[in-house]
């Protein structure tokens, strides 16, 4: 509120009462000399005398310089106190973060550990060849098991037990994207089948069979892999076909074989194999092309006897 209070809470000074031109005046007692009309009390001009009554009380100090300072210290400290503890929280680390942090890394590194991993999930289907290649394997749920027989690309030799993914006609002819298939042999004349040699040659028979005479082929050293405590071969043969019709035939392929030794009594030992064939680049959006790391995981399944 401005302005200021009075003592007993009176705001500023009262007014007096006006004076009753008929009431008794014993200096006037018949009223003559008294003109009821004229001002009482008589009016002074400033500075000549004091004005009836008591003086006024000195005025109030306003209260409002020492609030607003009381305001202002509140605030300061109250902002040094806040500068404090937003350093101290910048200095010290935050439990919540760091473990989102840490937790947010183990869910990374557990789902880079799944896709890196060669093993297949659980609702694979088993492929079993046994009856014909004394071998077992198993391919993700969406691929086809077919019984025709795919030619090796050697005469006189079929392999069986025989999944596909990935079917597709385009321009009148039809495609697949990815096939397995197993099958044993022998060595030519009689013979033991050598590992080795046996796998290096059915990737560029396999490969010219389905990617043409004219494809380049580029056949890997040879790894090891065991197999049930036997070791056996493995290579990839890289292939590179003639395109013809790029809307529909892949541009680069893989043709990949493991090989297990086998000994039969009064026989040659023979060789049998798992065949994975992928169009890995190349022809139609859809089916999508199958990857190097499906392969691997197709070829870690394989249990032979």
């Amino acid at each position: 509120m401005t302005g200021w209070q009075g003592n007993d809470g009176n705001q500023g000074w009262q007014q007096q009462p006006e004076p009753d031109p008929y009431a008794y005046d014993p200096a006037d007692p018949y009223g003559y000399g008294h003109d009821p009309y004229a001002q009482y009390p008589p009016q002074y001009s400033t500075g000549s005398f004091a004005a009836q009554g008591p003086p006024p009380p000195p005025p109030k100090r306003s209260k409002l310089p020492m609030i607003l300072s009381l305001v202002a210290i509140v605030l300061i400290v109250g902002a040094v106190v806040g500068i404090v503890l937003w350093q101290r929280n910048k200095d010290e680390p935050s439990a919540n973060p760091g473990t989102e942090t840490s937790q947010t890394s183990e869910t990374s590194e557990q789902q880079s550990s799944e896709q890196n991993t060669s093993e297949p999930a659980d609702d694979w289907t088993v492929v079993d060849n046994t009856a014909e290649a004394g071998l077992t394997y198993s391919v993700p749920a969406n691929w086809i098991l077919s019984n025709e027989p795919r030619a090796s690309g050697e005469e006189g030799i079929e392999f069986g037990g025989v999944a596909e993914y990935g079917l597709y006609d385009c321009e009148g002819d039809a495609y697949v994207r990815s096939f397995a298939a197993s099958g044993d042999v022998q060595g030519r004349g009689g013979t033991d089948a050598d590992p080795i040699e046996t796998v290096k040659h059915f990737a560029v028979t396999v490969a010219a069979e389905y990617f043409g005479d004219d494809a380049t082929v580029e056949v890997s050293e040879p790894a090891e892999q065991d197999v049930d405590g036997k070791t056996a071969m493995r290579v990839t043969a890289t292939v590179t076909p003639k395109v013809t019709k790029p809307d529909c035939q892949p541009t680069t392929a893989e043709v990949t074989i493991v090989g297990v030794p086998v000994e039969k009594e009064s026989q040659p030992n023979g060789v049998t194999m798992l065949v994975v064939v992928n169009a890995v680049e190349g022809g139609p959006d859809e089916p999508k092309p199958t990857t190097s790391e499906l392969t691997e995981q197709i070829l870690a399944t394989v249990k032979a006897g």
